[in-house]
């Protein structure tokens, strides 16, 4: 996400801004799209942890008394 915005604020850029349009539409296009992507991998590793958490859930039965 933070390359995402840095590409979008940086000076560097594929396409120079000096090219007009094409130097205007990377950066109109490339950074939306490390955002949606970093939140998609956001999600997926929220899904993650919560599908680890669920996991270590370990239900520990008592011991059975024996009638012995």
């Amino acid at each position: 996400m933070f390359l995402g915005l840095f590409y979008g604020v940086s000076p560097i850029d594929i396409i120079p801004d000096l090219i007009p349009i094409l130097g205007l539409v990377d950066d109109a296009l490339i950074v939306p799209i490390m955002l949606i992507l970093a939140f998609f991998q956001y999600r997926k590793v929220q899904k993650h942890n919560m599908k680890v958490q669920q996991a270590n859930n370990v239900i520990v039965m008592p011991p059975q008394q024996s009638n012995g």
